[in-house]
């Protein structure tokens, strides 16, 4: 896969995103995800940039993020996979990488494409096959997306192009049932280019 260099800059909107060495596992379990998880969100608070999607799945990560500020979006991720592989690494007695390559980040350009990255990401671990609808994915935000949850934030306002989660929630199935239809050269923003 080619190395993605990108030129942040603020209001930027990025999908981020990375691997496991040879398509290893990065997350053995409930806790690695959970660290995980909360080192995207304090580096993300950190760096003032604010997650508006993410899916943590056993061998790879996305997120899609917002640039706030002058902080690179970046950020979360060098920050966070750079504490999170010596944690790994300490924990199961390795040594050396733990991600195959520095992490890959996508600017997105276009608000149709922004919608339709939000529900592949979160299409994600049914698209894999470890869970059967989206919800049953502990490793993702869609529960917030489908719940409606008031304390979300979402700097971007994508959530406010659906009236509600059931809204929402039928948008990303369509596309699990492909009734929906992809725009043409979506794939450049994707793990599968």
């Amino acid at each position: 896969m080619s190395k993605r260099m990108v030129d942040y800059h603020p209001e930027g909107i990025y999908h981020l995103y990375n691997r496991g060495v040879d398509g290893r596992e990065i997350f053995l379990n409930h806790n690695n995800y959970t660290f995980f998880r909360n080192k995207i969100i304090s580096y993300a608070l950190l760096t003032n940039n604010s997650i508006i999607a993410f899916c943590l799945m056993p061998t790879h990560y996305h997120l899609l993020v917002r640039q706030n500020g002058v902080k690179s979006a970046g950020l979360i991720c060098q920050l966070s996979c750079n504490s999170y592989s010596k944690a790994f690494n300490s924990m199961n007695h390795r040594t050396g990488a733990l991600f195959e390559s520095r992490y890959k980040s996508i600017f997105v350009d276009r608000d149709e494409y922004l919608y339709q990255l939000c529900r592949y990401i979160h299409a994600n671990p049914v698209r894999a096959g470890l869970v059967t609808t989206p919800e049953k994915w502990l490793y993702s935000d869609y529960q917030y997306w489908i719940n409606d949850a008031e304390d979300y934030d979402d700097p971007s306002s994508i959530k406010g192009y659906f009236s509600n989660g059931v809204e929402y929630r039928t948008f990303v199935l369509d596309y699990l049932n492909d009734i929906a239809s992809i725009p043409r050269g979506f794939n450049k923003y994707t793990l599968e280019e």
